[in-house]
């Protein structure tokens, strides 16, 4: 799944959610619901796929690429 990641500060990042997510069992709205409950989460960033972790803490707004 890929999102933008929005954060307070105004600063955007885009990358691939890894980890447990329920993919199956939810839409992309309640996936982002469920990201958004986490206190972090992992995702992939750019062409080098680097990990890095997302604080929700600091997060304005997850929004779904499709």
């Amino acid at each position: 799944m890929f999102v933008n990641v929005h954060y307070a500060s105004g600063r955007t990042r885009q990358g691939k959610v890894v980890g447990e997510i329920p993919r199956k069992t939810g839409t992309p709205n309640q996936i982002i619901a469920f990201l958004f409950q986490q206190s972090s989460f992992t995702m992939e960033v750019g062409t080098s796929k680097k990990v890095v972790e997302v604080n929700t803490e600091n997060v304005e707004e997850i929004e779904f690429i499709a």
